[in-house]
């Protein structure tokens, strides 16, 4: 009586093998635009929580307050003079008895390979000022700000963009854009 041996036969696993690097060249470019997808999508509801913080404590407080391009030092929180959006926000207050007060600080990194960059800004690049009734003062009727949340991989003109916006009446919102 013969006994069969059970296993895999040097072609069988040459053909397994073969297939699953086909499956995975196909799915990691995929899982990449995945990924970075989402980091351009983070970066901008953040920007969304920052600024709607900010029109919030202006509305609450009944001062002006600001959202500002960070400076960059932990120990001292303050407006830069640079627009390097993509270095972290703090909302402050503007003006009043509290003037100068930090009210929050975002200290971020953008994502690797994610940008965000100021496309509209009213008069000011590197600002937003609420006032107390929660509207954007540095606005004219029919202006808005618009930022641009984008990955590196982004081809322009090509969709896979965030854009956060805030019209005169001072409300935030990101919705989809195309990268520039």
């Amino acid at each position: 009586m013969m006994i069969r041996q059970a296993g895999f036969t040097l072609l069988e696993l040459l053909i397994t093998v073969i297939v699953a690097i086909v499956l995975m060249a196909v799915a990691i470019p995929s899982f990449v635009n995945f990924i970075e997808s989402n980091r351009v999508t983070g970066l901008a509801n953040q920007m969304v929580t920052a600024l709607n913080v900010a029109r919030s404590e202006a509305i609450r407080r009944v001062e002006t307050v600001e959202l500002c391009v960070f400076n960059g030092d932990p120990e001292d929180p303050d407006c830069a003079s640079d627009a390097n959006w993509a270095r972290g926000w703090v909302a402050r207050v503007a003006s009043g008895d509290n003037a100068g007060a930090v009210i929050r600080v975002w200290e971020l990194d953008a994502p690797a390979g994610v940008t965000l960059i100021r496309v509209e800004s009213g008069d000011s690049q590197n600002v937003v000022r609420y006032n107390p009734m929660g509207r954007v003062q540095t606005l004219e009727q029919g202006e808005r700000m618009l930022w641009r949340a984008q990955g590196n991989r982004c081809a322009a003109g090509a969709a896979g963009a965030r854009m956060v916006e805030v019209n005169r009446v001072g409300r935030p919102q990101a919705r989809e854009g195309t990268c520039g």
